[in-house]
Parts: C-alpha cells; structure tokens; sequence
C-alpha cells in the first residue's frame, strides 16, 4: 500500500518509496500543473525532466526534486523512469514518444499524440511490438462525464439522436506563439478542435464521411466548421475557433426521449 505524508508548513508531499516515476519532457504551463496535481498525491513522484532549454528544465527539476537532463536519451539512461510524459509542442510529439517507445519506457503523449494518421499508425505498430504501453493525455477519454454520457446513450436513454452540436471558440491565438507557427504545428484543429471531433468519435465510433471547411491564416487554421456523417443518417456538427468566443465550448445532444447540454465539456466531472 502506498503511504505518504503532508508537511503542513508548506503543503508539500513526500512521495512513497514505490512512487511511480515521471520523466517530464517539456517544462510549460500545463507540465506545471500536471506536475502539481499528480506531486501531491505521494503515488507519483517526477525524478527526471529534460527541455530544449537546460535552464527552464534546471528550475523545473529544482521545484519537484528531480534531475534535469539535457535531452530524453540521456534522462532514460539515468535509469530511475517509470514513465515519459511528452508535454511539447505538438511537432515534437512523435520523436519523444518514438524514443521512449523504442527504449522501452511507457509513454503518456499530450493531445495531439502525432501530426498526422501516418505517424500515429507508426507510433502504435512499434509500441506493439515493443510491447510498451502508450497513451494520448486526452482529457475526454477519462472524464466522468463524456463516460455518463456515453452510458446513457448506449442504454437508449436519449431514444433516436435528432442532433449533436459541439462548439469550441477561444480568442487566444495572439497569446500563444505555436498557435501560429508552422513548424510547431499549430492551429486551431490540432489544439481544441481535437476535442469536439474526440467526443463525437467516442459517442458513435468512426463516421462514414467528414466534411470540413476552415479559415486558413498564413498556412495555420483558424477555425473550422466541421461534419461528421454515419451510415444511419445521424449528422453531428462541431465549429472550432480560435479568434473569437462565439459559443464558447459547449455541447448538445438531442433525442426523442431526453437531451443533454454542457458546458466545458471536454473536461467535465460533474
């Protein structure tokens, strides 16, 4: 059993000796608040991180006790790493999480787990025959209430689905650098379009044709408005922005029996 203890004078948790242990490639915002939350419980513990900056992967270590390595080759020749967690730009998911997949190393890649179908197939295919565990760090898979809703569907809860609408509008582009930078694959499908397109594929499996219009901006997509048909005749829409809040993120599922609306449902819990 694990066990751990909390130092009332600064919050902080020490973790078990079987901790599970994280080597944290990436050292932004949301490695920080991954960081936080799985630190606190004592079950994790993050013992190696590396960043294309060895000074920002130097503080990271020094805030969460770990030791700081100039790339993830020589974090896993440490030998002291349960797990990678790839938190980078999306262009760099698919060399860290072929590396550590290739070192043997169970690996949980952030959303996107790759650029494109081609390397992801490649991705799965080598972790299948390296018989190492990988996973996408997808929100939707795991919340409690993408799976409630789900269950309600599968029961026949909602009767015949009328229409399933989800936006996702963030005016946020100017305050991101790789949202609109190419060569960090950025745009508005691959950072929160993921979302609305992962839940309907978790509702109702792979559609029999897409259909999808955008705005293009310099060679990076702004937005879409996106459709995704099924052999039944079911027709679920999605729109994605980042340059405006018109809708915001919000979801809606209709059936001749019940509905369904959330906000925020890409992350929601209750």
């Amino acid at each position: 059993m694990r066990s751990f203890f909390r130092n009332k004078k600064d919050e902080t948790v020490t973790p078990a000796s079987d901790a599970f242990r994280w080597c944290f490639v990436g050292t932004g915002t949301l490695a920080v608040q991954v960081a936080d939350e799985i630190t606190k419980t004592g079950r994790h513990a993050v013992t190696a991180v590396c960043s294309r900056r060895f000074e920002s992967a130097e503080a990271f270590a020094e805030k969460y006790g770990a030791e700081a390595y100039h790339d993830l080759n020589e974090a896993l020749a440490f030998g002291q790493v349960d797990g990678v967690y790839v938190v980078t730009p999306h262009s760099s998911h698919y060399e860290y999480t072929k590396a550590a997949i290739e070192a043997g190393v169970p690996v949980l890649c952030e959303k996107p787990f790759s650029t494109d179908a081609k390397k992801t197939r490649e991705l799965f295919a080598l972790a299948r025959k390296k018989k190492v565990y990988a996973a996408e760090a997808m929100w939707t898979w795991f919340s409690p209430v993408a799976h409630k809703v789900k269950q309600w569907l599968d029961d026949g809860e909602f009767g015949t689905i009328s229409k399933v609408s989800l936006s996702y509008h963030m005016n946020f582009y100017k305050n991101l650098d790789r949202l609109t930078n190419p060569e960090k694959a950025g745009g508005a499908l691959l950072d929160i379009g993921i979302y609305p397109v992962t839940y309907i594929y978790r509702l109702f499996g792979r559609p029999k044709k897409v259909v999808c219009r955008g705005k293009v901006v310099d060679g990076i997509d702004h937005g879409e408005e996106i459709f995704l048909q099924y052999p039944d005749g079911l027709v679920c829409h999605a729109t994605v922005s980042m340059e405006d809040f018109r809708g915001l993120e919000r979801l809606e599922i209709s059936g001749t029996k019940a509905s369904v609306r959330q906000f925020l449902f890409h992350y929601a819990e209750g």
